[in-house]
């Protein structure tokens, strides 16, 4: 980026140096004289024309100066806004994780407690299942010793 802008400020001083010297060439040239020269009489001095204006030494090294600061300051600014541009996103990235991980938590809590859930009600049917089968094994058995008791006491008797 910096060559860039090394290019950009060594070709903006060589156009501001031309401009200057173009207008200094000119100066040169605006100086010319004619004279006529006969015995005895003045020297006229003709297409004598005011001096144009041009840039001197120091309005030049001053515009020179301002595109630097121009060129520095908008690289300043395009630094400053990519800076901007990555520390936003990356504020952006840690909210979205954030968020992610809060929502993700939520929901493994929320399938997790279901799971359970279903996982006790299995349980507690199997439990009550087993509970009913000895029950029913107990009365059973508790029924079918009474019977076989009194069907082998009425034939004893």
């Amino acid at each position: 980026m910096m060559m860039t802008s090394t290019k950009l400020i060594a070709g903006g001083a060589a156009s501001l140096l031309s401009l200057a010297m173009a207008a200094g060439g000119g100066l040169l040239g605006a100086g010319a004289s004619t004279t006529a020269k006969t015995s005895g009489q003045v020297l006229q001095v003709s297409d004598v024309r005011p001096v144009p204006a041009h840039p001197s030494a120091i309005a030049t090294a001053q515009s020179v100066a301002a595109a630097q600061a121009r060129v520095h300051a908008a690289e300043q600014a395009r630094v400053h806004a990519a800076e901007h541009a990555r520390v936003h996103a990356a504020e952006l990235a840690r909210v979205h994780a954030a968020e992610q991980t809060r929502v993700h938590a939520a929901e493994h809590a929320r399938l997790q407690a279901a799971a359970q859930a279903r996982l006790h009600a299995a349980e507690h049917a199997r439990l009550q299942a087993a509970a009913q089968a000895r029950l029913h094994t107990a009365t059973h058995t508790a029924t079918h010793s009474a019977t076989h008791s009194m069907t082998h006491s009425m034939t004893h008797e």
